[in-house]
């Protein structure tokens, strides 16, 4: 039996067709499917025109979506060569909001999704709370419906940052990752830990351990520092309101810090993002302006303003996890 068909939505803005075969006594057939193009703008046509319960889970979408290839099955399971691409796709998603994605992937298996192994999407930037650039992600939905992720990568603070090996099975309670962050500029990050009037020199890296469990994450041992001698000036016109009334010990603390050549710099990193994160910058050098050189040492307490964009930023891991409690709990597309 041969067939042919075409569908579009009310609109006329997503059309779907499809072509094909079916053998009912040897219980097989394909098809070659087509969506061309749909273009996503706000007000005239979203996600959830089209799929009104997952549609619901993305907004402010913009771009297109489209896919081809052939669809085939055999006693009632399902396999295809189906590759959908995304063409300047930007979208806000648990919070995240995603800009410029694109890259084509492969689906060998439309329902329960699997994918082909190494999967590659890139985006002009990701934005969770803290900005992300030149994004490039490397993954897989695998037949037994775990989402495997070869590489989270991006640049951040004047550096890059960047992840692998992280693979989500929507059976499993907790899960696993770490964050590795390159040639991060100490401006940038003091800039993010909300001392606007601060610069500095030199770069960090390090590694943050992630643990996500029940929906919350949690940093255990999470350390950047510098790998060379630098400087920082700060020299705040008016100090945060956290230092005010701070008595002698922060007069000095500020003294010092106008011109602070460090032989050390390091941020360390514990606790639950949602509730006790404890982020501590720690540096020790001297001004040689202030009190002959003489030898300082800081713990400067960060955790407020770094704190919140770490929780929003590493929310991003949050993103698959969800896509993978959809593939659990059976939900069609």
């Amino acid at each position: 039996m041969r067939f042919s068909a075409k569908a579009s939505a009310k609109s006329g803005q997503a059309v779907l067709e499809a072509s094909g075969r079916h053998d009912a006594d040897a219980a097989r057939g394909m098809a070659r499917v087509k969506l061309h193009p749909v273009r996503f703008l706000p007000g005239l046509m979203q996600p959830r025109d089209l799929l009104p319960v997952q549609g619901k889970r993305v907004e402010k979408v913009t771009g297109s979506l489209s896919a081809e290839g052939p669809v085939r099955w055999r006693d009632g399971e399902l396999t295809s060569d189906l590759v959908v691409r995304a063409d300047d796709l930007s979208l806000t998603a648990e919070g995240t909001r995603i800009e410029g994605l694109s890259g084509d992937v492969l689906i060998v298996r439309p329902w329960p999704l699997a994918t082909a192994p190494g999967q590659t999407l890139l985006a002009k930037s990701i934005d969770p709370g803290l900005p992300l650039s030149a994004a490039k992600t490397v993954i897989e939905v695998s037949p037994r419906g775990r989402i495997n992720i070869d590489e989270i990568s991006a640049g951040f603070a004047g550096g890059r940052l960047h992840a692998g090996g992280l693979s989500i099975d929507p059976a499993a309670k907790d899960h696993q990752a770490e964050l590795n962050l390159a040639g991060l500029n100490v401006t940038d990050l003091l800039k993010i830990a909300e001392l606007d009037d601060a610069s500095g020199t030199g770069t960090l890296a390090g590694k943050v351990p992630v643990t996500l469990k029940d929906g919350e994450i949690t940093v255990a041992g999470g350390l950047l520092e510098t790998q060379a001698p630098g400087i920082i000036r700060y020299a705040p016109e008016v100090p945060p309101a956290a230092l005010q009334g701070g008595g002698q010990g922060v007069s000095l603390m500020l003294s010092a810090l106008r011109n602070f050549h460090y032989e050390v710099m390091r941020l360390t990193l514990n606790g639950n993002l949602g509730k006790d994160l404890t982020a501590v910058l720690h540096i020790k050098g001297k001004n040689p302006d202030f009190m002959d050189g003489y030898p300082f040492e800081f713990n400067l307490n960060v955790s407020g303003a770094l704190g919140q964009l770490l929780r929003q930023g590493l929310a991003t891991y949050q993103i698959p996890e969800s896509i993978g409690r959809s593939l659990k709990d059976g939900t069609k597309p």
